[in-house]
């Protein structure tokens, strides 16, 4: 029984000293740590190059496939420093959604809007958009979906990236009844 406490202790007081020597490691030679710095964020009013939606995508991609193996990776087709149209994106995030899903666990309600306020030109890519309003992939009045330009500006891309990957996380989730019992039928 002693000896287990001696063990016990002994684990305590290195872990002490792990600790202890992590955070006089972080201070200045002084005694004093490093101010906080914030990082600087760039907000750019030009429109998102088809090489950044691009890279954006790929990163999508490969969270999708490490996180459902069993998924066979979409390529971009995007490349070159033009700007991206709405139609390439959704045509993309479309690719995306068909990609995973396959890893659907449910199938939710249909999420409600008014179709006249879509100023998507391109009847493929219309439909498409509305496919994904539909499933709660892109935002039902977003600029994605309803802008009069062409193009999106760095935050609305990444609202529009951010809502894709959140909506296809909670559709590829199992909710537990213990904390989702809103989601079991």
């Amino acid at each position: 029984m002693a000896d287990k406490r001696f063990k016990t202790l002994a684990i305590c007081l290195a872990a002490v000293a792990l600790v202890g020597g992590a955070v006089l490691a972080q201070e200045k030679p002084d005694g004093k740590s490093k101010p906080y710095v914030p990082r600087k964020v760039v907000l750019s009013a030009e429109p998102v190059t088809r090489d950044e939606a691009r890279k954006i995508i790929e990163k999508v991609n490969k969270a999708f496939v490490k996180v459902m193996p069993r998924l066979k990776p979409v390529k971009p087709t995007l490349a070159g420093p033009q700007p991206v149209s709405r139609t390439e994106i959704i045509t993309q995030f479309n690719k995306l959604f068909e990609m995973a899903k396959a890893e659907f666990k449910f199938t939710p309600r249909k999420v409600a809007y008014n179709a006249s306020v879509i100023s998507v030109k391109d009847p493929e890519a219309k439909a498409k958009v509305q496919n994904l309003i539909a499933w709660g992939c892109v935002d039902k009045v977003g600029p994605l979906a309803t802008s009069d330009k062409e193009t999106l500006g760095v935050l609305e891309f990444g609202d529009a990236v951010g809502l894709l990957v959140a909506r296809v996380a909670e559709l590829t989730h199992t909710a537990d009844p213990r904390f989702s019992p809103d989601l079991m039928p």
